[in-house]
């Protein structure tokens, strides 16, 4: 049977956690042949013996046997993919359309309110909340980035109530941003929600959810899909905060030359 036909067979039956290590598994199998057991189990934060039941669950004697067959297979489908010229224009087009500019402009209204957002993201999603809150600090606005599970669960387990919280995730299935974004909804805290777009358990959980399209790429077995779909909806969500400050001093301008 062939991986992929195996893995769609399989993973209706893998709990979230089992899920997890197989996304990782996918995600980095250019170096998933060198990977052990114990820095992939501390990577999705689960002991060895989870990992090695849920290669059993894909039918497989143990961990070495499913990441061997895995990682020969992807690299014979994947290392020579054509990545399409023209992929991802088509995701930025589809992007713009899903962009809801009323929902950007009431999310902007209320960052510049709160003057404090945090941004979570994992794995190709870190850069982009370090970068989104790094350019929100230039205007004056409290932003804070987090990219480890461990900061996350420590921080939403003390947000107050109102407190906004951006998650972003490309598929809104990761465990380490579900827990977190299901602590702050149940602190009472605003969760926004990034993804990409799919039914997903993220945006189910935000009580605002954001949407981009991207097209997933490979290339020697490694995962290089684009971030420029997520960043360009961070941006607009960026540019209406820059307009709503701009409207608030134009305004403090013109009530102190009256």
């Amino acid at each position: 049977m062939k991986i992929e036909n195996l893995i769609r067979d399989k993973y209706k039956n893998l709990n979230e956690t089992e899920k997890e290590i197989l996304r990782y598994i996918i995600s980095n199998s250019s170096r998933i042949r060198s990977l052990k057991i114990k820095e992939l189990a501390d990577a999705v934060y689960c002991s060895p013996n989870t990992i090695i039941r849920m290669s059993k669950k894909m039918g497989f004697t143990g961990f070495s046997e499913m990441k061997h067959v895995i990682f020969e297979e992807l690299e014979k489908n994947y290392s020579h993919v054509p990545i399409s010229e023209d992929g991802l224009y088509k995701d930025l087009v589809k992007t713009k359309e899903l962009i809801n500019l009323g929902l950007l402009d009431h999310l902007a209204r209320m960052i510049v309110k709160k003057k404090h957002v945090s941004v979570f993201g994992l794995g190709p999603s870190r850069l982009s909340a370090d970068i989104f809150s790094m350019r929100l600090t230039f205007l004056g606005i409290s932003a804070v980035s987090f990219i480890d599970q461990h900061a996350m669960l420590f921080y939403t387990n003390r947000i107050t109530e109102g407190g906004i919280c951006l998650f972003i995730s490309f598929t809104g299935e990761q465990k380490g941003i579900l827990g977190p974004a299901v602590i702050a909804k149940g602190r009472k805290g605003t969760v926004i929600s990034l993804t990409g777009l799919s039914d997903n358990e993220l945006s189910r959980i935000a009580d605002h959810s954001l949407f981009f399209k991207t097209t997933p790429m490979y290339f020697d077995g490694a995962d290089i899909t684009s971030r420029v779909p997520a960043d360009m909806v961070l941006d607009y969500l960026f540019g209406k905060i820059v307009l709503i400050l701009k409207e608030e001093e134009d305004f403090g301008a013109n009530s102190s030359g009256v």
